[in-house]
């Protein structure tokens, strides 16, 4: 974060990553970008609650990653499968994305 005089202020501590919605939109930011969206739920809260939002970037790769172990690096099925369940969430603010 950055005021008109200085240098950038670090964000206050969040109790819950939902946190971030809100204090993006105290700070009156317009842009942004989720990193591992999944199922699209926490681009839904985000955007719900920051109205602000002129754009928001979604990031993720759905697709099965070689020599990545997480529970979420299924098979490319299931991954097509998750990317169309986030843009049907996400589809009330597909101007932004």
């Amino acid at each position: 974060r950055r005021d008109a005089t200085g240098p950038v202020r670090p964000i206050p501590p969040l109790k819950r990553r939902e946190d971030i919605a809100e204090l993006l939109q105290r700070e009156g930011k317009r842009h942004g970008a989720e990193l591992g969206v999944l199922w699209g739920s926490f681009a839904v809260h985000t955007l719900a609650h920051w109205q602000a939002c002129e754009t928001y970037l979604l990031v993720d790769l759905w697709a099965h990653q070689e020599n990545y172990k997480d529970l979420s690096n299924a098979a490319n099925t299931r991954h097509e499968d998750n990317m169309q369940r986030a843009l049907a969430q996400l589809a009330p603010w597909e101007a932004k994305l």
